[in-house]
């Protein structure tokens, strides 16, 4: 008798969640556990249900580049060990981070196991408002001291997030201006989606159509 292996899903792309936890509260974080009357009670990261589920993922999926994210994936213990798993198919592999916890050590194995890009926010070139928004002080520090590490170790590695929000919004140019000092030439531009934590914040944050239209125009102004 001969039996078949069923074909995988082609997938150009993943984003992985590997934990809810997170050690920031953003005032524009999206997740749907956060955030409303009753947010939802957020479990500590679990590796071996995470291996698992990417196993299951891989097994099941050809995936061309797969993005950890979560909450924060560098409070995933082990996470190299899951990053190696995804590249051992061949798959490019990136991560969002929000730097702060980001050391020498995990940039250097990153490097070595060919990781994509990693994706930070730097909210604002100023520092007050960036750990505004994020609700933590200090925070705008140890994303850049990330940031600086991994556009030390390879060029165009660092990829700067910018959300647009009502309270960043005079800090555009500025900030597109630190990421080029950085050395960035891979960046996310994006809206406040609103969800999560964003919900109870969303009239502080939220641009009209038109206001947010000028303000994309400028962000393509300043990076032509």
């Amino acid at each position: 008798m001969l039996f078949s292996r069923r074909k995988k899903v082609e997938l150009g792309f993943a984003v992985f969640e590997l934990t809810d936890a997170c050690n920031q509260a953003c005032r524009f974080c999206y997740n749907h556990f956060k955030g409303g009357a009753e947010p939802c009670a957020v479990a500590a990261p679990d590796f071996r249900m995470a291996r698992r589920t990417l196993k299951r993922l891989l097994n099941e999926a050809n995936i061309g580049s797969i993005s950890f994210s979560g909450g924060e994936p560098m409070l995933m213990p082990n996470i190299h060990d899951l990053v190696l798993k995804a590249r051992f198919t061949g798959a490019n592999v990136n991560i969002l981070t929000n730097g702060s916890l980001l050391s020498d050590n995990d940039v250097k194995i990153f490097d070595d196991l060919g990781v994509g890009l990693i994706q930070i926010p730097i909210l604002s070139s100023d520092a007050q408002i960036h750990d505004a928004l994020t609700t933590i002080g200090g925070t705008w520090e140890r994303a850049m001291r990330g940031a600086r590490r991994v556009a030390e170790r390879r060029k165009g590695w660092l990829a700067p997030v910018l959300i647009i929000t009502r309270q960043n919004l005079d800090t555009i140019e500025s900030t597109l201006e630190l990421y080029a000092e950085l050395g960035a030439t891979n960046i996310l531009v994006n809206r406040f989606n609103v969800g999560g934590l964003g919900i109870d914040n969303a009239s502080e944050l939220s641009l009209s159509h038109s206001e947010l239209r000028a303000a994309f125009k400028r962000a393509d102004t300043k990076l032509r």
